[in-house]
């Protein structure tokens, strides 16, 4: 039996061809895991903090402004919810 050790171009140019595609596989797979944290942050501007800057702003002129009464955190938001309703807002 002779120890002949030969390079294999072929199965060389496989493992850079497998290499490269697991390294894309990883680069799209942290791709998708930051667009969802960024709809995760979209989605919790829109729920908490959106309603609680109108609460705020509503509380601090229309009281003064119109004489109407304060309001809390859900009439915010029932607000805030029908004006996305009325204006289509597209995410």
């Amino acid at each position: 039996m002779s120890d002949n050790v030969y390079f294999n171009p072929r199965k060389a140019a496989e493992d850079v061809k497998n290499e490269l595609l697991a390294e894309l596989d990883k680069r799209q797979e942290e791709q998708a895991n930051l667009e969802a944290g960024k709809k995760a942050l979209m989605v919790l501007g829109t729920l908490v903090l959106a309603p609680v800057f109108m609460m705020l702003l509503w509380n601090w002129l229309m009281p003064y402004l119109f004489g109407l009464k304060t309001i809390g955190y859900f009439q915010a938001f029932g607000l805030h919810f029908l004006a996305r309703l009325i204006f289509k807002h597209d995410d």
